[in-house]
């Protein structure tokens, strides 16, 4: 009784492991494939992810361009470069850079630079004495462009300069892009169809090469003392002093006087001396006579004429140019080849400094 109670009791137990065995295999099994199952689940959203990121990264490739302005420095460049403006890549990304902000300030579109550049292209644009401004609102037929144009006329960047000392003027990128076939040529600031041009913009000097304020002072002191009274200076180092400054405006009135006091003959004898240590080309003889009036007639605006033309052709010849162009404000620019041109300029003012050696001359416009 005892061994059959033991048997069943031993069949139970070895059951019951086996029967534990088998649930254990079965939940072990259970939880293996519920987390092959995740796995799978974690693979396929993985790589639904990856697509769906590098679909975004398509798209994104697909809508993203340069960022505006290194669009428009990039044409800007390649405009420069067909005007061959600028003499390397960095001093052309250096100007394009100030004409980028141009566009800027004046609204001007990638379309608008399109426009101008084709233009340019089809038809050539002439400088003109008068109003630039309306010559490029004629020629353009936009008053944003003529703007954009205005803007330029005001740059003076360093990428044009051909030295340390000698800068890029006012007007002279202008030109250049206006004209594809103008270059910087060794003297002078445009070369433009093998004519040398001499670019100027407001308050523009003549002055003489040689003659500075201080000789002129001593030149003037010895011709007209003490043959007439001068002129006292209120103001400056020779604050007090009697000199004979017969050029400034303020003194017209007070040297016809003085003038009046001596014949014809010493009058032109005086104005003689003073033309010939001046150093003025030309007939001196009749150009006296002239500032004289044949008498004693003193015409103040005939002798500073007279030195204008004479400091104008001397540099004229020193600076090797064949036009100069003084644009002014813009609307009402001078091209001027000869002294008889030269008469369209008004002197605006006197650049003498007596007490100075700086050279002399005179504020022209």
């Amino acid at each position: 009784m005892e061994s059959i109670l033991e048997g069943i009791g031993n069949l139970s137990i070895d059951n019951f492991s086996n029967a534990n065995l088998t649930n254990t295999k079965k939940e072990e099994q259970i939880p293996k494939e519920e987390s092959i199952k995740h796995e799978g689940k974690k693979k396929k959203k993985k790589i639904k992810k990856k697509n769906k990121n590098k679909s975004k990264e398509n798209v994104t490739q697909t809508v993203a361009t340069k960022p505006m302005h290194k669009v428009y420095v990039d044409y800007l460049v390649q405009w420069l470069q067909e005007n061959k403006i600028g003499k390397n890549e960095s001093k052309r990304l250096s100007i394009a850079r100030e004409l980028f902000w141009k566009c800027c300030d004046t609204g001007i579109t990638e379309e608008d630079l399109l426009f101008i550049r084709k233009k340019l292209t089809e038809s050539e644009f002439v400088f003109q004495p008068g109003d630039l401004w309306k010559q490029l609102d004629t020629f353009f037929g936009s008053s944003k462009i003529t703007n954009f144009m205005k803007q330029i006329s005001e740059l003076t960047p360093t990428g044009l300069n051909t030295s340390p000392n000698a800068c890029c003027g006012k007007y002279e990128l202008l030109y250049r892009l206006l004209r594809k076939n103008s270059f910087q040529p060794n003297k002078g600031d445009i070369s433009d169809n093998g004519v040398i041009i001499e670019l100027k913009g407001q308050e523009v000097r003549m002055l003489s090469h040689d003659l500075v304020g201080t000789k002129y002072k001593s030149i003037t002191d010895s011709i007209f003392n003490p043959m007439i009274k001068g002129n006292i200076v209120k103001s400056g180092k020779l604050k007090g002093k009697i000199v004979f400054e017969v050029e400034k405006k303020q003194h017209c009135l007070h040297y016809q006087s003085q003038f009046k006091c001596r014949t014809p003959e010493e009058c032109h004898q005086m104005m003689s001396q003073l033309l010939t240590e001046l150093h003025i080309n030309g007939n001196i003889n009749e150009m006296a006579k002239k500032i004289m009036n044949n008498s004693n007639d003193y015409q103040q605006e005939i002798y500073k004429r007279i030195l204008l033309n004479d400091w104008f052709e001397k540099y004229k010849a020193r600076m090797s140019f064949d036009k100069l162009m003084i644009f002014g404000d813009g609307t009402n620019v001078k091209i001027i080849e000869n002294t008889e041109q030269l008469s369209r300029c008004r002197i605006t003012g006197d650049y003498f400094r007596i007490a100075h050696s700086y050279n002399i001359g005179w504020y022209i416009q």
